[in-house]
Order: C-alpha cells, then structure tokens, then sequence
C-alpha cells in the first residue's frame, strides 16, 4: 500500500456525508411534525377539558334561577386567566312545543354558553335545556 492510498481512506468524502445528512433529516422532519401535532392537540384537548368543567359549575349557578339570572358574559377568575364564557337564556313557553300548560308558570329554558380564550381562538359552545316556574 502506498502513502497515497493510505492518505484516500482516512475519512467520509463530502458525498457520503451528504447523503447521511440527507437520509437523517429525511427521518427527523416527520418526527418533529408529529410532535408538533402531538402538542397542538394536547393544548386543544386541555382546553376542552377545562372549558367543559367550568361550563358545569357556571350551568349549576345558572340552574338556581335561570329565568332571572343577572349575567350575560364574564370571567372565571384569577384561576383561569384568559378564559371568558358568554350565555344566552331564552324563555320558551310550553305551549310552542304543544305542551299543554295551563297555569303557564313553566317554561322550557334554553341556555347557550360559550367558554373562549380572550382571543376568540378556541371556543367550546354547549347548549342544554332546562323547565323552569316563574
């Protein structure tokens, strides 16, 4: 073997690192967008979760007396900064349903509720019904 010979095989050659690198990132960019997903859905789901739980406890408020419930839109609080909801209560008598209701003290409540982020980004509507006595 000659000096010259001995000096070639002393390395990787600019191509093969090339390829390497090419075959590496090949592998890597889908990785790194699944985890990107992956963590765009758990922030989602998070959201969900929470706004679900304080729909709850702000509908067992509500339910108290939903025919004068004093509040449209608000907060919840320092606990949860940056989330807002907004509720809509309409009156629906029973008789638009073909419900027979003589004294007309009952009606069908209808509360619409929204949990957003204070930049509209995300929202979680839900939408139950209730009766209700004057």
């Amino acid at each position: 073997m000659t000096a010259s010979n001995h000096h070639a095989n002393k390395g990787f050659t600019l191509l093969e690192v090339m390829i390497a690198v090419s075959i590496t990132s090949i592998i890597l960019i889908p990785l790194f967008r699944m985890q990107a997903e992956n963590i765009k859905l758990a922030t989602t789901i998070k959201f969900q979760s929470t706004a679900l739980s304080l729909s709850k406890q702000l509908l067992i408020k509500i339910e108290q007396d939903p025919l004068n419930w004093p509040e449209m839109n608000g907060n919840f609080g320092p606990a949860y900064p940056g989330l807002e909801w907004t509720c809509n209560i309409s009156k629906n008598p029973l008789e638009d349903i073909g419900f027979q209701n003589f004294n007309h003290q009952y009606h069908l409540v209808r509360i619409e509720m929204e949990v957003h982020d204070q930049g509209g980004q995300k929202a979680f509507k839900t939408t139950t019904w209730r009766f209700a006595s004057e």
